[in-house]
């Protein structure tokens, strides 16, 4: 494989001189590459592999675990602190979990690729809220989840922006009226799912609101299984 588009999501040494580099690539979904000697100090690849970085990459060999033979970096950085990077890293994270090997997802690739820019454009004070809630949205949707904004789920009626419904994961929104039906699963207004589905946010709260949501949809495939960058990103919001 050449000039395939990639990002790198994340890198570890392999013995004194190589990097085990997971990266997702447009065409062929996310991939395991050995960079051999990518940790010499001469090596051409070594300030190249970082993340947030568009790259055009080839790859040899079958199994599990082909060499990375070229990259080179093909379009500018995200220059990204505080708020803005920890969130990157967010994304990168969602992506080694909940994304299959060898899967492509060509149209979740230029989301991503979006939002890193997006990302990449706020100052480290900046809220990345939105672009993070409306890639959720994106990625639950191209994991197969199908998540539900507009319609509910029993009746079929269109979702009021004005109404209270009950989001159930294996279900989607259904009306929080009557009372006493699946008061255990998340509250959220009719006009946080209708911001959800235009991605376009009105107010703070249509956005806490949201980010609940696809936190507790997300958390649903996840297993249970903790995010590390979620703790990461509580613990430096102590000092922003």
């Amino acid at each position: 494989m050449e000039q395939q588009r990639a990002y790198v999501l994340h890198a570890r040494p392999f013995s004194e001189s190589s990097l085990l580099v997971d990266v997702f690539t447009r065409e062929h979904g996310r991939l395991m590459l050995l960079a051999k000697g990518a940790r010499r100090g001469k090596s051409r690849s070594r300030g190249v592999l970082l993340p947030f970085t568009p790259l055009l990459a080839g790859w040899a060999g079958r199994g599990q675990l082909p060499i990375l033979t070229t990259v080179e970096q093909s379009g500018h950085a995200a220059r990204m602190k505080g708020k803005p990077l920890a969130s990157g890293f967010y994304l990168n994270e969602l992506l080694l979990r909940l994304l299959h090997r060898h899967d492509a997802h060509e149209v979740l690739f230029e989301r991503y690729h979006d939002a890193i820019s997006q990302l990449g454009q706020l100052t480290p004070a900046h809220s990345p809220h939105r672009v993070l809630r409306v890639f959720e949205k994106h990625l639950l949707h191209h994991i197969g989840f199908g998540a539900v904004f507009d319609h509910d789920a029993e009746t079929g009626e269109a979702i009021t922006a004005q109404r209270q419904y009950h989001y159930v994961p294996e279900k989607g929104p259904v009306c929080a009226e009557p009372l006493g039906r699946y008061e255990h699963a998340l509250r959220i207004s009719g006009r946080t799912l209708h911001a959800l589905r235009d991605e376009r946010f009105q107010s703070d709260e249509e956005l806490r609101e949201a980010q609940h949501l696809t936190r507790t949809l997300i958390d649903h495939q996840l297993d249970g299984r903790p995010l590390r960058s979620r703790r990461v990103i509580r613990e430096m919001s102590r000092y922003w």
